[in-house]
């Protein structure tokens, strides 16, 4: 009886690590790719060994980031033998498998969500006396969008002081600043928010036009100084307090045909800390 037997397994073709692949989380097109590649594999007696077995693992996510993590898959591959002769016989046997070949699909995420809201969109110009915009312009809030998380809210404001500007107090600026992370740390670029604080309403007279109108007999002296240092009341929408009013003393104008009657006109002007007037 001559025997033949084959016990030598089948063997990969296909370098060990050769299809281990990383990817971003968000390519699908290369993961889908990665996941149909296959190993070759050849043996000593079999000319085509394509008894190949696949198990595909499932995706395990890494610590800390739920969008990176790995798939491993496994193939085993077994030759085409397995029949066996009958008394006086010469038996082939079959059915010796390989050793196992591994493939690791790294998924990483190393791309920072983006803004979705345009760069300038939260900008905006105020009048110093609009208290109710302030409100609404620092209520604002950017849009963030990343390429793995669907609902990407770790968004962290810095809200930047109140800046006067140079020779006008009432009027300057606020700028705020916001960043982004993703469940893998990934961190966003700085979005900027300019709230422009202007002043550009002059000062108003709380005294009446005519309340400081008088008529004097020419000999009341007292009552002449008395009228001469009167002085209206200005306020205005950012300045509490309207101090800076300017007098211009007018002269005597003599009555046409009576030299001790006639009139005194005296005129002011008021500017706020910002030089409206």
């Amino acid at each position: 009886m001559i025997t033949i037997q084959d016990t030598t397994s089948p063997t990969w073709n296909t370098v060990a690590g050769s299809l281990d692949v990383t990817l971003e989380c968000n390519d699908t097109e290369g993961l889908a790719a990665a996941q149909a590649k296959i190993p070759a594999a050849s043996d000593l007696c079999d000319s085509d060994v394509l008894n190949i077995t696949k198990v595909s693992g499932e995706f395990v996510a890494s610590e800390g980031c739920g969008n990176a993590g790995t798939y491993t898959n496994t193939w085993t591959v077994k030759d085409d033998c397995g029949n066996t002769s009958e008394t006086f016989t010469q038996v082939i046997t079959c059915g010796n498998t390989s050793e196992t070949f591994t493939q690791v699909i790294t998924i990483q995420d190393t791309t920072a969500p983006t803004w979705t809201t345009a760069a300038t969109a939260l900008n905006v110009t105020l009048e110093c006396s609009d208290t109710e915009g302030l409100a609404a312009a620092q209520a604002q809030f950017p849009i963030a969008s990343d390429l793995c998380d669907s609902d990407v809210l770790n968004i962290k404001k810095v809200s930047g002081q109140f800046t006067a500007s140079e020779g006008c107090g009432n009027a300057g600026t606020y700028t705020n600043t916001w960043t982004v992370k993703d469940d893998c740390g990934n961190t966003s670029q700085t979005f900027t928010q300019v709230i422009t604080i202007q002043d550009t309403t002059a000062p108003t007279w709380t005294t009446a036009p005519t309340a400081l109108n008088v008529t004097l007999e020419c000999s009341d002296a007292s009552g002449l100084a008395n009228a001469q240092v009167m002085l209206p009341i200005a306020s205005d929408l950012c300045d509490a307090d309207v101090t800076n009013i300017t007098k211009v003393s007018g002269q005597f104008v003599a009555s046409q045909s009576c030299g001790n009657a006639g009139t005194y006109t005296n005129t002011w002007t008021v500017k706020d800390d910002c030089g409206n007037k």
